[in-house]
């Protein structure tokens, strides 16, 4: 009977200690993190995409509340103190499924309008404080969701979702594109029967 118990208090003991030890490394690990709050105004931070600009990290995000693309940079490299959010397209509903990335130099996103398809916006200067005219590169069948912007031979290329093509890719012809023109030399050929097709075939199902 004695060794009974001492069986189970020594059960006990260990489960014990290794819930301790268990506690301990979870203590550990969030040690090891730094969590800020960056931006709080309003449901703010959905498809949040991070990059090193000009030395400093920086966001782009959705603001859900006000239907807007936003970006913001830290002040100091290890991003412990953050500079005032911008809002960078303000028309309609527009910045879901943004990307961000360093394109020749400046910081330059893709993303998502809900009226108006895929969309694109470069920065005018290195940190990101100045912003040209955001573009529409392709409005057909919804296009501009789940995008990803990356620097492709010098050039930024973008790959998003279409509901009525499926995936699609999208490449500039210099490093410094802005507008659709200089996109449009390499984006995939539109081909009208083949969307028309596309389209009651969504329709029928």
């Amino acid at each position: 009977m004695k060794q009974r118990t001492f069986f189970q208090t020594r059960k006990v003991l260990t489960l014990l200690l290794a819930a301790a030890a268990t506690l301990l490394v979870v203590q550990i690990a969030y040690a090891a993190w730094s969590a800020l709050t960056v931006d709080s105004a309003g449901n703010v931070g959905q498809y949040t995409s991070l990059a090193v600009v000009d030395g400093n990290p920086a966001i782009s995000y959705y603001d859900a509340t006000n239907g807007d693309l936003k970006y913001v940079r830290a002040t100091n490299a290890d991003g412990s103190a953050w500079g005032t959010p911008l809002t960078l397209d303000s028309t309609d509903f527009v910045g879901a499924y943004a990307s961000l990335a360093v394109v020749n130099g400046n910081p330059a996103i893709s993303y998502y309008d809900a009226t108006n398809g895929l969309k694109y916006v470069r920065a005018t200067n290195a940190d990101g404080s100045a912003w040209d005219t955001p573009q529409t590169l392709d409005f057909m069948g919804d296009a501009g969701q789940y995008t990803s912007l990356a620097v492709v031979n010098g050039a930024p290329a973008i790959s998003y979702y279409v509901d009525i093509n499926g995936l699609k890719y999208v490449r500039a012809d210099n490093p410094t594109a802005v507008t659709l023109h200089d996109f449009r030399a390499a984006a995939p050929a539109f081909d009208p029967v083949a969307w028309f097709e596309n389209l009651l075939a969504g329709w029928r199902r």
